[in-house]
């Protein structure tokens, strides 16, 4: 997840037959991440998805769909990358709060369960106590434990 979406850095691909969609991919050894979202421009509304791929098998997902204005996506960004940098696993996402000091943005995440095998809830980000934009998002392992 640090090398995806959430990275600065991370070379972002069109999909082809997915107009307005880009993806990310991160590849070591037997591991493929691939993380593939579609916005709307218009309206802000995106939705994406997260597949982990073990051996060319798909063995973890995650699915998310919402709506953000585009000036909120930097902070989303920020809280989504400093969540996977302490390696803490929240549904998938960000903290359950996080804030930056300059910032009248908060971001916060409702998880309604937390397991890695299965997992659901609900991200917002906020400016004094009013929700800006969200997603919604679902998940878990594709194998048998």
């Amino acid at each position: 997840m640090l090398a995806g979406y959430a990275q600065p850095a991370s070379k972002k691909k069109k999909v082809p037959d997915y107009p307005r969609s880009r993806a990310t991919r991160y590849k070591s050894s037997h591991w493929l991440v691939v993380d593939t979202w579609t916005t709307n421009s218009d309206s802000g509304a995106s939705f994406g998805s997260i597949c982990v791929y073990r051996k060319k098998r798909p063995v973890w997902f995650m699915q998310y769909a919402g709506a953000y204005p585009k000036t909120v996506i930097w902070f989303l960004k920020d809280a989504l990358r400093d969540n996977y940098e302490k390696r803490v696993f929240t549904g998938g996402r960000g903290y359950f709060e996080y804030a930056v000091a300059d910032s009248p943005l908060e971001y916060r995440n409702i998880v309604n369960a937390s397991g890695f095998d299965k997992f659901n809830g609900r991200e917002e980000i906020r400016r004094q106590g009013v929700t800006l934009g969200y997603h919604f998002y679902i998940g878990g392992l594709m194998i048998n434990t």
